[in-house]
């Protein structure tokens, strides 16, 4: 009887001592589970989440530095009353554009204009390689103006207007800025003095081609 347990206790023993290996072989298995093809090649992938061709761009608005380059157009910024505009820097790079309730300290409404929006935009040159100018290019959901100009106050305390090109059938306005400032926009839809963009500045008269001088000679004469 004590040889039989005795056998009966070495088989269990050695059950025991290969059922692990058994177990480990059948679950976990070393190419099962996380695999080294597996896991890594997941969830972040060099390819994937944020790709050097994708989030903020070089080629975008903002670029990697946070300013927009010479030549980069900007997001388009609502100024109110249906304007908006978006700005191209020119030369150097600007900080990102900005609407603002503050007017250009030269504007002046009269002759028939009026402030197109009730909000300015902001261009500032970046410290290092600013831009030295800028074009701005408005745009409307309304009609166009018959005529346009722009009151800038710049970052050196000088002030100037800037004519505005319209272009009706596109319903923008845009302005060449030689430098960087608060612009206010302006428009006149006609009424009042000098509130045609094409109105007539030359010494001749528009309906017969002759000279202004010439008329008043002609009738000083009769008279």
């Amino acid at each position: 009887m004590n040889i039989k347990k005795a056998l009966v206790a070495a088989v269990a023993a050695a059950t025991l001592a290969i059922a692990p290996t058994a177990v480990f072989a059948a679950g976990v298995d070393s190419t099962q589970g996380v695999e080294s093809n597996q896991g890594t090649n997941q969830g972040v992938d060099s390819n994937q989440g944020v790709n050097s061709n994708q989030g903020v761009n070089s080629n975008q608005g903002v670029n990697s530095d946070g300013y927009l380059n010479d030549g980069v157009k900007s997001a388009s910024i609502d100024l109110g009353n249906g304007w908006y505009v978006v700005v191209i820097a020119h030369g150097g790079s600007i900080e990102e554009p900005k609407a603002t309730a503050e007017q250009a300290s030269n504007a002046k409404f009269d002759n028939g204009f009026v402030a197109a929006a009730p909000k300015s935009v902001v261009v500032t040159p970046t410290e290092a390689n600013g831009a030295k100018s800028a074009t701005l290019v408005y745009s409307t959901k309304g009609n166009a103006p018959a005529a346009a100009k722009v009151f800038a106050q710049h970052e050196d305390n000088t002030n100037d207007v800037y004519a505005g090109n319209v272009n009706a059938a596109k319903k923008t306005v845009t302005v060449e800025a030689k430098k960087l400032s608060t612009f206010t926009l302006a428009v006149s839809n006609g009424a009042g003095a000098g509130a045609n963009a094409n109105a007539n500045t030359s010494e001749t008269s528009p309906q017969t081609g002759v000279a202004f001088a010439g008329l008043a000679d002609f009738f000083a004469r009769l008279f």
